[in-house]
């Protein structure tokens, strides 16, 4: 009897054991807790360097280099600011503008938007979302490697860039001031 007890507990922990041997193969991999779930400032300056704009420049020999900037006014929490320009430009002393372009990393999703420095953008512009075949491969892998779902992609997507947003019917609703007295003499005004 003990004989056989001992054989279905042998039996039992080796079923056991394949079990939990095979349901870890199937089992998704668990992103590794040290890895945050935001990518890092070095992970989106590999995205920049894939923006067609950057990889454009450098095609036509030209030393594109780029800023990474916390603006006061915009979304620092969840956003990277990038100000992208010309180093080849700026050593020449190029009389034109050696600007290429503000951009932002989403920190949450790995998004990258082109975005103009400008009053509309506290209206509620967040920017023109950027695409291409090799950034949006280096995005998949971040995400896969940051543990970043298509639910995580969907709450902070639109994340706006501005840390307050007016919407731009209410800017342009504005109550005027009253004009209490209107003057009809202006011959002495000067301006």
């Amino acid at each position: 009897m003990a004989r056989v007890v001992r054989s279905l507990v042998v039996v039992s922990l080796c079923s056991l054991l394949t079990n939990l041997a095979f349901r870890h193969k199937l089992a998704p991999i668990d992103r590794d807790e040290n890895v945050p779930a935001t990518i890092t400032s070095t992970e989106a300056e590999e995205l920049i360097k894939l923006l067609p704009v950057t990889k454009d420049l450098r095609t036509k020999g030209m030393d594109v280099k780029w800023d990474v900037q916390a603006v006061p006014t915009m979304n620092n929490q969840d956003y990277y600011f990038f100000w992208i320009y010309n180093a080849t430009a700026q050593k020449e002393r190029d009389i034109g503008s050696i600007s290429v372009g503000n951009y932002a990393v989403n920190k949450h999703t790995a998004d990258v938007r082109a975005w103009q420095v400008s009053h509309d953008v506290s209206y509620g512009d967040d920017g023109v979302l950027v695409t291409a075949n090799e950034l949006e491969r280096l995005q998949e892998e971040l995400r896969r490697r940051h543990g970043i779902d298509s639910t995580v992609i969907q709450r902070y997507r639109s994340a706006h860039l501005t840390k307050r947003i007016i919407p731009r019917e209410a800017a342009q609703s504005a109550v005027r001031l009253p004009i209490t007295e209107r003057s009809k003499n202006t011959a002495e005004v000067s301006c």
